[in-house]
């Protein structure tokens, strides 16, 4: 995956509308840095996927060796 360079096009209550390769996205406002405001552009690398694939993987292998016996509260 290469780099990838998105714009705040604009900010819609907790919405933020992102503009990725002319298309638009919306993402949640709190994805973004602080002080974020329309026409900032950011850099979407690969290493935020990298670590993002690496916790699904982390996520998998837990809910796999899981005997069910184990008890959560959240």
């Amino acid at each position: 995956m290469s780099q990838q360079t998105l714009v705040l096009d604009r900010i819609e209550g907790e919405i933020a509308v992102v503009d990725v390769g002319g298309r638009t996205v919306d993402l949640p406002r709190a994805a973004l840095p602080e002080g974020a405001r329309e026409g900032d552009s950011f850099v979407l690398s690969p290493a935020a996927s990298d670590k993002l694939s690496d916790a699904r993987a982390r996520l998998a292998r837990l809910r796999s060796s899981d005997d069910g016996a184990t008890e959560f509260d959240l």
